[in-house]
């Protein structure tokens, strides 16, 4: 017997129902597994969002009890993400993004990420604070972000379990707090914002000044007792003679971006790019989606982290 689906908790999305398969079509089978345990995720709807070509759509579809579902797709790349929400759980449960090739049928096993929510306030002195600035950061990476509403509530959804961080600026004041996301939990999480960001930082500033003072003073000392053949020596690393020619075939942003890559050991995320660079989300996702299209970087992505890489060719490794 099917298991009854909360088609309300779907809503934000058009939803396409499943359409009987075309000659040009090929079947894929995908068999569904939680990534942590190897068991069959089925007996629950999942929601599935298909690109091609710059073209979205999305269709729910039924997960039997084999936890295989089949469907029909036209050869070519396509980009999947899965979603999953189990209305016996209080939060969400999984959630999956991979690129496809099809060319031919086939079947694919897939190890779904499990995941969960969080819920929860901003307070100062026990008021609410809307439009409080909310950073998500599991396993050391920012995740996700968020903006207070009028109530000072936030969410995110679709949260990799494990331990995650939740911080909150607003103006001068700053707040934080630990979380512990398991599969399919709704944890409820109140931010207070106590410490004013200047004044906690002060203290820090004077000793950061003081060690700095000394070790300029050292390094004066050690220079003058050195040939002068060291002052002569690089102190960066040259980059592959390669990156340069590349480099005259990007655009400004793009170039950016390498370098950013090129200083912070060749790897890092989406999450990271953004804040540093301060490119906006929707123009670094299509810089990105450039870059490895030109096959010059490669992108990895673990639940809602996108891992960036560049590619071992360019670097001289192969």
């Amino acid at each position: 017997m099917a298991v009854p689906f909360a088609l309300a908790q779907l809503s934000e999305v058009d939803v396409v129902p499943p359409s009987l398969p075309a000659e040009n079509e090929a079947p894929l089978i995908l068999e569904l597994h939680d990534l942590n345990s190897k068991a069959l995720v089925s007996n629950i709807h999942a929601r599935l969002t298909f690109t091609s070509n710059n073209k979205t759509f999305n269709t729910l579809k039924y997960i039997p009890e084999d936890g295989r579902l089949k469907l029909n797709l036209k050869p070519g790349n396509w980009k999947l993400k899965i979603l999953i929400d189990d209305i016996a759980s209080p939060g969400k449960d999984y959630i999956y993004e991979t690129t496809l090739n099809i060319d031919k049928p086939k079947l694919e096993k897939i190890f779904l990420l499990p995941a969960g929510s969080i819920q929860g306030t901003v307070l100062i002195n026990d008021g609410a604070v809307p439009l409080a600035k909310v950073i998500l950061y599991c396993s050391g990476s920012e995740v996700d972000e968020a903006i207070t509403d009028i109530t000072g509530s936030f969410g995110f959804d679709w949260v990799p379990v494990g331990e995650c961080k939740i911080v909150s600026v607003f103006k001068s004041k700053r707040g934080e707090t630990d979380v512990k996301v398991t599969k399919g939990s709704l944890i409820q999480s109140n931010i207070v914002l106590t410490g004013s960001v200047v004044q906690n930082l002060k203290p820090f500033v004077y000793v950061v000044i003081i060690i700095m003072f000394f070790l300029l003073v050292l390094f004066f000392i050690f220079s003058k007792n050195k040939n002068k053949d060291v002052f002569r020596k690089e102190s960066v690393k040259q980059k592959p003679s390669r990156i340069d020619d590349i480099l005259r075939t990007l655009n400004s942003r793009e170039k950016v971006i390498v370098n950013f890559l090129l200083e912070n050991n060749n790897q890092s995320t989406q999450a990271i790019i953004k804040n540093k660079t301060n490119i906006p989300k929707t123009s670094l996702i299509r810089i990105l989606n450039s870059l490895e299209t030109k096959n010059i970087v490669s992108i990895e992505r673990v639940g809602k982290m996108k891992k960036i890489k560049l590619k071992d060719w360019i670097l001289g490794k192969t």
